[in-house]
């Protein structure tokens, strides 16, 4: 599994996906987990949150098909430096 796979939940009831962060915490005699985020569209909005999938679950394409990829990190920093350049450009503006 590539870190940053978007998962569609389709045991939902709603919009939901999962997007692999990378190998959860399983304890012993557990079957391993995968640690992520999950953006899901409930009770009338959308919410994010931290979620953990079972790995099995999540390799069973015809529940949990992959629907995209996302490189989190590189959009976060994206988003960062280009606040950070506005607030220098700010500064040199006064």
């Amino acid at each position: 599994m590539k870190k940053g796979t978007i998962f569609k939940n389709l045991w939902a009831g709603y919009d939901c996906y999962f997007i692999y962060q990378g190998p959860g915490r399983s304890r012993k005699g557990e079957e391993a987990h995968a640690k992520g985020i999950c953006v899901h569209n409930a009770y009338g909005g959308w919410k994010i949150r931290r979620a953990e999938y079972y790995t099995s679950d999540l390799r069973d394409s015809e529940h949990f098909p992959i629907v995209g990829h996302i490189d989190i990190e590189a959009y976060i920093l994206a988003k960062v430096l280009d606040l950070h350049r506005r607030r220098d450009s700010n500064k040199a503006d006064e």
